[in-house]
């Protein structure tokens, strides 16, 4: 019996396929016969063939838990060369062809038109007996990210609550009222925590002080210390092995050298709105934010950043120094992120006033207090502790991964918008249907793609179109171009293309920010086998 792989990018694990020879030999001998009748040769052929791919599939499975989530190596499993052997493939057009789409972000089309979802693989194999063929095929499924908190380093945590809401909940919650703390006991899921520390004697791996309740586990590579009042109601996993975790580059943020790059205002004029985070913008030195709006904007600071007001919408800030949130923020975020290459700080005013909604990354270490933490957080720094004071962690599937995209034309439009508008005057935007969406100063960005949307499947081009470009003044609106400066020409010029684009289907796309906890497999983390059956196919 001999192994053999195409694509010689690693090896299939010894024992795995020896256990599974002998699980298959044993197994075909047991059943050679049922009520002292033969089997017939078809449905032996059928049978051992069965067994071929089902081998190669476990040994794929096998590959994918080993840390190596995008694997798509083909994969041999041969009992007599070019007679009896199983094998799988992922190159698209051999017959059949296995589908990865572990860590996509949209549905592929696999083999025979079966939807691969994200987040899902398709594994499709082949074994053959003596010429005939039997097709095997099995949908897994990456575990979601499993934990509320992980740190490289010893966690310390008092006054904490950790648990989980069901997937889909999230977004049917209103984010106004703050229900989640009265969420009922019941309907809690479990989330866990881990921490990567081996200390263990006097400073333990993970301490949990009084008034502290984990739904679900609590793992470390050390040791663990519960007070008497700490409730954990999963398992308590001490001297548990070394779990990967996530990996993101802080410096592959920065936008320095993009076309679309603008420097971040720390000053921006005093107003009724406070300024509005889109695209991408930089600043260099260390930052005081007040109060800000994120439009599926990323804000790079070469430097730190201390957050001290409300943020809401979509975005992201990055430092690569520390980042502090103090004060009463109330952070009522859609879904933001903390990336920070120092420690990361965030103390309120306590769970049921302050909150954070979305991911926090630090290659530091964490220290939080009186907040209420809506997603995940994750501490990179072995030497490190993360501290929790008067916490409540839950997590949310949906809140595990970020990801947003630039429109290219549309920003172009909103630049020259902003520019035109000059911190006065009147706010520029389209009149269509009655209805103004503004796009300078304090541009809509998703209202701003779906009128866009809109307009290239329902509007015609010319002069018959039903939207118009211009400025809302206090006397209506206004659609002249006389007297108006170059910007405002340019970015009515950028918004007609980008409907165009939206017309011709080709709307140029660039990706902003993509951050996603979910990549992790974890070691002792089974993957979910969805389904698992025999395909008809061809003798």
């Amino acid at each position: 019996m001999s192994r053999q792989r195409r694509n010689q990018k690693g090896s299939i694990p010894l024992l795995f396929l020896i256990s599974f020879s002998v699980i298959i030999i044993t197994f075909i001998m047991l059943s050679a016969t049922q009520g002292g009748v033969m089997i017939s040769r078809k449905s032996w052929a059928q049978f051992y063939g069965q067994r071929l791919a089902d081998s190669v599939i476990y040994a794929a499975v096998g590959e994918l838990k080993e840390d190596k989530i995008a694997f798509e190596d083909d994969l041999q499993f041969v009992v007599e060369e070019g007679k009896v052997f199983g094998e799988l493939t992922f190159v698209v057009g051999d017959e059949p062809y296995s589908t990865n789409n572990l860590v996509g972000n949209t549905k592929k089309t696999g083999w025979n038109g079966a939807a691969v979802p994200p987040g899902f693989c398709h594994l499709v194999a082949v074994g053959h007996y003596h010429g005939l063929e039997v097709v095997r095929e099995a949908l897994v499924k990456d575990p979601p990210y499993p934990y509320s908190l992980a740190s490289a380093g010893q966690i310390d945590a008092e006054s904490v609550e950790v648990f989980g809401l069901p997937a889909g909940e999230y977004g049917s919650l209103d984010a106004t009222t703050n229900p989640i703390l009265s969420y009922d006991e019941a309907d809690k899921e479990p989330s866990h925590i881990v921490s990567n520390s081996t200390a263990g004697g006097a400073d333990k791996a993970v301490t949990l002080g009084t008034d502290t309740k984990i739904a679900g586990d609590v793992k470390a590579s050390g040791e663990i210390e519960l007070d008497a009042g700490a409730v954990v109601q999963g398992l308590v996993l001490p001297g548990s092995t070394e779990q990967n975790l996530p990996n993101v580059t802080i410096e592959g943020f920065d936008p320095a050298g993009e076309p679309d790059k603008y420097d971040w205002n720390p000053n921006p004029p005093p107003g009724p709105d406070p300024p509005v985070l889109v695209g991408r913008a930089r600043y260099e030195g260390n930052l005081t934010i007040g109060d800000l709006d994120m439009a599926e904007g990323l804000l790079y600071v070469k430097g730190d950043v201390t957050i001290t007001g409300k943020v809401k919408g979509k975005g992201a800030i990055v430092a690569t120094g520390k980042i502090t949130v103090t004060g009463s923020m109330e952070t009522e975020a859609d879904h933001a992120a903390l990336v920070a290459k120092g420690d990361i700080k965030i103390h309120g005013d306590g769970p049921n006033s302050s909150r954070f909604q979305g991911l926090i990354y630090s290659e530091g270490s964490i220290d939080i207090a009186k907040t209420q933490i809506i997603g995940a957080a994750v501490s990179k720094k072995s030497t490190g502790t993360t501290k929790l004071e008067d916490v409540k962690m839950i997590s949310v599937p949906e809140l595990t991964k970020m990801n947003f995209d630039l429109h290219v034309t549309l920003e172009e439009a909103k630049k020259s918008g902003s520019t035109a508008y000059s911190g006065d005057g009147d706010p520029i935007g389209i009149l269509h249907n009655g209805v103004f969406t503004q796009l300078a100063p304090n541009p809509d960005t998703e209202a701003l793609k779906a009128l866009a949307a809109l307009l290239g499947e329902t509007d015609p081009p010319g002069p018959s179109q039903t939207w118009q470009f211009g400025s809302m003044g206090p006397s209506g609106f206004d659609s002249s171009a006389d007297g108006k400066s170059k910007y405002f020409l340019d970015s009515r010029g950028s918004w007609r293309d980008y409907v165009l684009e939206h017309k011709n289907k080709i709307v140029q796309v660039d990706e902003l920010f993509d951050i996603d906890l979910n990549t992790l497999v974890s070691l002792d983390v089974q993957l979910e086998m969805m389904y698992h059956t025999t395909v008809p196919y061809r003798d």
